[in-house]
């Protein structure tokens, strides 16, 4: 490992190791690895879930490379990374800043068809703040905290020809959390294309053969306030 990571691109990021090694333990039995540290001369978002299961594919041509076999349950501990730990993550400031920028939307509009009888138009607007959430809520999830704010609702009944802006705050957000329950990607879709071009499009950072970005919309409202 410590000659095939001498200096490896791994899409856009160099791992490399340099002289320092640690013990992990094998079967019971202690094995000296090296402790591999990143550059990341493009200035790219990375994550240590996305990049440890990159560099878990690159064992197999190390295994042929040093003419040993690798068990794959043995992969993960064979990944040892300079002070970036399960879980850790980097975005750069500028993917953050237009991330944050994109996640926050002028008035949107979410059309719902239910039962072919009634089109609800849902008007608002997504929200986040600089201490917006973003997380590793597993090793293949990647969470991300939005809100969306309700401004109004229009209901068109088709059958009863009736065409009317919702009133009662309690009902629409009911309304909005039924729609969301079956209907996650109606409201996923309007920021999709932003999470995807600063952060998605990013093997180093979700590696989406088998990782995804789940996008939790936390429902509030606005007409009121």
């Amino acid at each position: 490992m410590s000659v095939y990571f001498k200096s490896k691109e791994i899409y856009g990021l160099i791992i490399y190791h340099d002289d320092k090694y640690t013990g992990v333990y094998l079967d019971n039995e202690l094995v000296k690895v090296p402790i591999l540290k990143i550059k990341n001369p493009n200035n790219i978002p990375f994550s240590y879930n996305a990049l440890s299961s990159l560099l878990d594919d690159e064992l197999d041509t190390v295994g042929n490379f040093a003419n040993v076999s690798i068990k794959s349950y043995q992969r993960p501990s064979l990944i040892v990374l300079n002070d970036f730990n399960k879980g850790e993550f980097y975005i750069p400031k500028e993917n953050e800043k237009k991330l944050r920028k994109c996640l926050n939307t002028d008035t949107v509009e979410i059309k719902y068809r239910d039962n072919n009888s009634i089109i609800y138009t849902i008007y608002g607007k997504y929200i986040v703040d600089d201490n917006f959430e973003m997380y590793w809520e597993s090793s293949e999830s990647f969470r991300i905290d939005i809100t969306f704010e309700i401004e109004k609702i229009f209901v068109d009944d088709l059958v009863r020809k009736v065409h009317h802006f919702m009133k009662n705050y309690d009902e629409m957000v009911h309304l909005v959390y039924d729609i969301k329950y079956d209907n996650d990607e109606l409201f996923e879709n309007p920021v999709w294309d932003c999470i995807i071009e600063n952060l998605g499009q990013y093997k180093t950072m979700i590696n989406r053969d088998w990782q995804y970005v789940d996008v939790s919309i936390i429902v509030d409202w606005y007409i009121y306030k």
